[in-house]
């Protein structure tokens, strides 16, 4: 494999940018599974980005390099609104928010709340039920107002009906985070005006939900919470972006997950969905993790180096933009056998390379945990009560910030 080659056909001052914009999905895998080198530069504009495929590279950004490949292109776009969360947080900041959340996000934490999280995942599905006609389809929003009721009761101790107005704001805010990410600049420029104020309305309505959980006691969080009602009043006020960004993020990335996950259910041969049905332990979690190989709800990561890094035999300069997919690299054919064929048993051994449906290493998703048992509880939920779930066909994914289903 070469070191380094650069993707053809960029215009004079735009470089690649239309191409990548009318598409963005079809020209980042384009690019990557043609090239027959570790790393792909394209321009956007007069931005020089580099796409990374070796796993060599990618696990050294995300592991002992993090520092340094930091997310400082996502911050200059996105922090000016959304706030200093772990997402967005560095250095001893992150490092603070970090240890404090584990407590609550780690193994033990999202293993003493799965019985509250079984309980409300059935309601959530009884209350959709209750709502669709015979035979009516369940769409994506059914979906995202079922994981915002589990979200709701995880994090805050409140289970949000389908008519609730937190899904209005949380849906809206991350339409807006969306249209941010298409400008390929600062975050000001996509919101003035009118998207302005609707973003600090639901602003200002989600972080007063969160002091709840920050604030109050609040018995009947899932979630143990502990940590932050030690932390003094100012401590635990750096924690409402991280609270806010859960539910928005959170709820945006599960439920494409389990929209994904239940369409792959609907498609696969008898002899699959007998063994997911009849299995309530191993085929259900090889099945979840092949669904995310498919379709990782955060298809493109970002970062910038803060300074020079020096690779293998390449020399990347103080803010380098690097995009690594997990789309891309998921289904490379470098990593994968048959990599557009859904296989849950290739995960019966866990993969050595080619999987980061969380990213890695000790920026990887806090939230893993928390995700892969609210997909399990769902899915344990549906086969066992022998639900009929009558899925909205998806036709194509719709790359955004996420990947969300493009329906007939």
């Amino acid at each position: 494999m070469n070191t380094f080659a650069e993707a053809s056909g960029r215009l004079p001052l735009l470089g690649h940018y239309l191409t990548y914009r009318s598409n963005p999905l079809a020209f980042i895998s384009g690019i990557q599974h043609k090239s027959n080198a570790k790393v792909v530069q394209f321009l956007l504009g007069t931005n020089r980005v580099w796409l990374v495929r070796d796993w060599s590279i990618i696990s050294e950004i995300f592991g002992n390099a993090h520092e340094v490949f930091a997310k400082g292109f996502g911050n200059e776009i996105l922090r000016p609104a959304i706030g200093g969360s772990l997402f967005f947080s560095e250095g001893e900041e992150w490092q603070f928010k970090k240890q404090v959340l584990l407590h609550a996000f780690g193994s033990s934490g999202v293993s003493e709340s799965k019985s509250g999280i079984r309980t409300t995942v059935r309601l959530s599905l009884d209350e959709t039920d209750s709502l669709l006609a015979a035979n009516a389809p369940m769409s994506f929003a059914h979906i995202q107002c079922m994981t915002m009721r589990v979200l709701g009761k995880v994090l805050l101790g409140r289970e949000f009906l389908h008519d609730h107005p937190v899904h209005r704001a949380v849906e809206e805010s991350w339409q807006l985070i969306e249209e941010s990410s298409k400008v390929f600049g600062r975050f000001w420029m996509a919101w003035r005006g009118k998207k302005k104020k609707t973003w600090d309305s639901h602003r200002n309505y989600l972080e007063n939900l969160s002091r709840e959980v920050l604030f109050d006691t609040r018995d009947s969080c899932l979630m143990d919470l502990t940590e932050l009602q030690d932390l003094d009043r100012r401590q635990r006020e750096t924690f409402i972006d991280d609270v806010v960004s859960f539910l928005i993020a959170g709820r945006e990335c599960i439920a494409v997950a389990l929209f994904w996950v239940l369409d792959n259910l609907r498609q696969q041969p008898k002899d699959w969905q007998s063994r997911v049905d009849k299995d309530c332990g191993k085929a259900r979690t090889l099945f979840i993790k092949e669904t995310l190989r498919l379709y990782p709800p955060i298809w493109m990561m970002a970062r910038q180096a803060n300074r020079g890094y020096e690779f293998d035999g390449l020399h990347c300069k103080k803010g380098q933009i690097v995009f690594i997919s997990p789309y891309a690299v998921h289904r490379d054919p470098l990593y994968w056998s048959d990599p557009e064929k859904f296989q849950p048993e290739r995960f019966q051994q866990s993969p050595a390379q080619g999987y980061l449906p969380f990213a890695r290493g000790p920026r990887a998703c806090i939230g893993q945990g928390l995700a892969m048992s609210i997909l399990r509880l769902f899915l344990d939920e549906i086969l066992q009560s022998n639900r009929e779930i009558h899925l909205s066909k998806a036709v194509g994914v719709q790359p955004g910030l996420s990947l969300r289903p493009l329906i007939a």
